[in-house]
């Protein structure tokens, strides 16, 4: 498990980009609150797009 006991950790999310934004704000915000600060998002394209 990755948290506060290890803050330095850098983590990147990775999500369709038909995700919805305010999902991906709840995720994020779920990692900062594990003690996370270095945080990066990548919005990918939809499954099975060209």
């Amino acid at each position: 498990r990755i948290g506060a006991d290890q803050p330095d950790t850098e983590v990147q999310l990775r999500a369709d980009a038909a995700v919805p934004y305010g999902r991906v704000v709840e995720v994020m915000g779920a990692a900062q609150g594990a003690g996370l600060r270095r945080i990066g998002f990548v919005a990918e394209p939809p499954a099975g797009a060209p």
